[in-house]
């Protein structure tokens, strides 16, 4: 993770942005912001992928796995990162909508037993 923290102070940094300014981006506040470039705080892969947009960069150079001669093997790693976050985030939507579609259906229950 500090590859990672480190690399997305780094392009902001090179694209002469603010903590305020990329927080205001992303929606959130610049405290919320502070805590993905220090570390303090798990990045999910949804404000990953959007950072490399406001950054203008591609989601594997967080990773420090830029197409570099002779770093295949950083970048495999790297490539297993994202993969491992993304499928973690859809993990956690798929969960989400299951308990929403949990509680509509108890609620149809419910009006089913009323009517």
């Amino acid at each position: 993770m500090d590859t990672i923290k480190r690399n997305i102070k780094k392009f902001r940094e090179l694209a002469n942005y603010s903590q305020h300014y990329v927080a205001g981006k992303l929606g959130i506040t610049q405290q919320a912001y502070q805590q993905i470039e220090s570390g303090d705080t798990r990045i999910e892969a949804g404000i990953l992928i959007r950072l490399a947009d406001i950054l203008h960069v591609q989601v594997e150079q967080f990773y420090g796995t830029e197409a570099v001669p002779g770093n295949k093997s950083q970048m495999e790693t790297g490539e297993k990162q994202l993969y491992e976050m993304l499928l973690a985030s859809k993990n956690e939507l798929i969960a989400s909508k299951d308990k929403v579609i949990e509680l509509q259906e108890r609620m149809l229950a419910g009006k089913g037993r009323k009517g």
